[in-house]
């Protein structure tokens, strides 16, 4: 090896270990700044670019905090045993996370909470083997990252058998594909506030679950339901559904239901086998800020004894005359259809009229019969007389009053003057 070879190469192993030097110097300076507790080792808002190595910490916690900070990436292959073991909760949200590569929890297999909420994580950059080894979790959030896609697998029971608690909130998610989660263990799935049109095919070996939030995406029919036997609370808010028939696919799939909750969509009409009524596992329906049409289409909720008998939400919103009324609160005869409705319009406006023009007609008799009858009377050159005929009780005669305009009675009175 020449002199100059070995120069190099040594200046290479200098800047490296000096390298090494700061980035140890950086993350003790950084770890000075963590605040310990007996259960917590608090790292939150440091500005710390990466996470540091922690080898081991004494007394162990069971919370590590990361959270607010500006990382990027999930490297914890430097922790020591010490520490991954009594590791129950990791906090690393509100970072710059951008994706998750395979086994990166790999060290945290007693892990029972993650967070990864409020970073850059998206869909198709987490690896199917990312949540590998984490067999014990119950509890994974990742609400507000961009993921938008959802990969075969990437949340199965091969990983995660033991979760509980799977938040996916705000992510735009717009697909997800088959098969995408498959937890049999999974109690409460949170997909709020995201653009799905469909969830029936995405969703499998979901047995456990028990609560399935879908508000807030753009739904606009609901028939089919993937197998969820256990389900009691279905939050379909604020979708755009105008039309729903999932009683056949309850009965088949989610016969332990107790709560369907359909407020704020565009649900005008409602058939009665729309909804599993008579399921005896139902307690509530909330159909509340829907513009439902209160007509003769929707007159069988009056007499439909399963509906009276659960908590029902909703009201009309047409007719003008109903709307804001409580359908159960009103008997049959208000539910008319358009036609009807408006021939009972007519007919009471047309008797209203006719009504007005008996009366009329009346008064203007009696008046005539109290003041008597008046005629014009003209003759050639003799000008303009008016008669006026008065017919009394009190005098046994009628009396005649003539009257002449402008200036021929005087004109007629002077003239008889003058043959006298």
């Amino acid at each position: 090896m020449s002199s100059r070879s070995f120069s190099v190469q040594l200046t290479h192993l200098t800047v490296h270990l000096m390298f090494l030097s700061h980035r140890s110097l950086s993350q003790a300076a950084d770890l000075s700044q963590c605040v310990r507790t007996n259960t917590t080792f608090n790292c939150s808002s440091i500005n710390l670019l990466e996470i540091p190595n922690i080898i081991e910490i004494s007394p162990s916690p069971s919370i590590l905090d990361f959270s607010y900070n500006s990382i990027s990436k999930v490297n914890l292959q430097g922790f020591g045993d010490n520490v991954t073991l009594h590791i129950a909760a990791l906090n690393i949200s509100h970072n710059k996370i951008t994706d998750i590569h395979n086994e990166a929890f790999r060290l945290f297999s007693n892990l029972k909470l993650l967070d990864l909420s409020s970073n850059f994580i998206q869909g198709k950059t987490v690896g199917n083997m990312a949540f590998w080894n984490l067999l014990g979790i119950e509890v994974l959030n990742l609400e507000y990252n961009p993921l938008r896609y959802i990969v075969r697998d990437t949340f199965t029971f091969t990983e995660m058998e033991s979760l509980r608690y799977l938040d996916l909130s705000h992510c735009e998610i717009e697909e997800m594909e088959i098969g995408a989660i498959n937890l049999p263990k999974l109690v409460h799935l949170d997909l709020s506030w995201n653009k799905l049109r469909t969830v029936e095919k995405s969703l499998e070996m979901m047995v456990s679950l028990k609560k399935l939030d879908l508000s807030h995406n753009l739904f606009t029919e609901i028939s089919d339901f993937p197998n969820l036997p256990r389900l009691a609370m279905l939050n379909l808010d604020s979708n755009n559904i105008h039309n729903i028939d999932i009683r056949t696919s309850v009965y088949q799939n989610m016969d332990n239901l107790q709560v369907l909750s359909l407020r704020n969509n565009n649900l005008k009409s409602l058939r009665q086998d729309a909804i599993p009524w008579d399921l005896d596992t139902l307690l509530t329906v909330d159909l509340g800020n829907n513009p439902v049409i209160c007509d003769c289409d929707l007159k069988w909720i009056t007499t439909n004894p399963f509906v009276r008998a659960r908590n029902v939400t909703m009201s009309c919103s047409e007719p003008k005359l109903l709307r804001g009324r409580d359908p159960l609160e009103l008997s049959r005869d208000y539910f008319l259809c358009n036609s009807s409705f408006t021939m009972i319009l007519i007919i009471v406006g047309l008797s209203i009229l006719l009504f007005l023009a008996v009366g009329g007609a009346v008064s203007i008799a009696i008046i005539k019969r109290k003041r008597g009858r008046k005629w014009n009377i003209s003759k050639d050159g003799g000008g303009n007389f008016k008669a006026i005929y008065s017919e009394e009780t009190e005098k046994d005669e009628p009396t005649v009053m003539i009257q002449a305009e402008k200036e021929t009675l005087k004109e007629m009175i002077d003239a008889s003057d003058d043959e006298v």
